[in-house]
């Protein structure tokens, strides 16, 4: 386990969980036990370190959604609906795969629920239902890339 921790943290360059495992696992291996407990508070010290590190990162990352409530610029995923679009009008199915990334991008934005509907059409492979919505998004985005202009 003390192994699998090292290798862990080499990878994601944890450079002193990898310092306190490789100690550990070094005592491990010639036998000698005396420092393991002390040894393997170190350790846990390193991680706790990389664990708050994670914490704080993910609080950082809710933050600035909180501070963003539309989430996502929606601009500037122009390139991917407008290929989208050209899916939908060539009643092209790589357009599944394509609303695929679509939903997952606007998840916890305003656009959520709009695509989500969007996906529901293309499910059924009801393009023309899709690209109706899909034009309703598109203006949206128009409306905003203006609105910036304008600022």
């Amino acid at each position: 386990m003390v192994h699998t921790i090292k290798g862990a943290a080499g990878n994601l360059s944890a450079k002193n969980v990898y310092l306190e495992a490789n100690i550990l696992e070094s005592e491990i291996r010639v036998n000698r036990f005396d420092d393991v407990e002390l040894l393997l508070e170190k350790l846990g010290q390193a991680l706790d370190q990389i664990f708050t590190s994670i914490s704080l990162i993910k609080k950082d990352v809710e933050d600035i959604r909180s501070s963003h409530p539309g989430g996502a610029d929606i601009t500037l995923m122009k390139p991917i609906l407008n290929k989208l679009e050209k899916l939908l009008q060539d009643n092209n199915m790589d357009a599944v795969e394509c609303i695929e990334e679509i939903v997952r991008d606007t998840k916890n934005t305003a656009f959520a629920e709009k695509t989500a509907e969007m996906k529901d059409y293309v499910d059924q492979y009801n393009f023309e239902g899709a690209v109706g919505i899909l034009n309703e998004i598109l203006h949206n985005t128009r409306e905003a890339s203006e609105n910036e202009k304008g600022k």
